[in-house]
C-alpha cells in the first residue's frame, strides 16, 4: 500500500477543495499493484486515484508484452 501513497498525495492536489471522505478498495497482484479500484461515493480525489493506478497497471503490462 505505501507505495500508492504517493498518487493519493498528487490527486488530493489535483482534486483542490474537493476533499470528501471516500472509501477505496483495491484488489493488487502478487507485486503490489492495483488490478481493480472500487469507490465509494464517488468523489473527484477518488476518481482521479482510481484513475492514475489503473493507467500505472496499463503501462506496466505494456512494458512486459513488448519485453516477453
Amino acid at each position: 500500500m505505501g507505495k500508492h501513497l504517493g498518487t493519493m498525495k498528487q490527486s488530493k492536489q489535483r482534486a483542490g477543495n474537493d476533499l470528501e471522505d471516500f472509501w477505496i478498495l483495491m484488489k493488487l497482484d502478487k507485486d503490489g499493484a492495483a488490478k481493480e479500484v472500487l469507490l465509494h461515493p464517488a468523489t473527484k480525489m477518488g476518481a482521479c486515484a482510481k484513475e492514475a493506478l489503473l493507467k500505472r497497471v496499463r503501462s506496466h503490462h505494456r512494458r512486459e508484452q513488448r519485453i516477453g
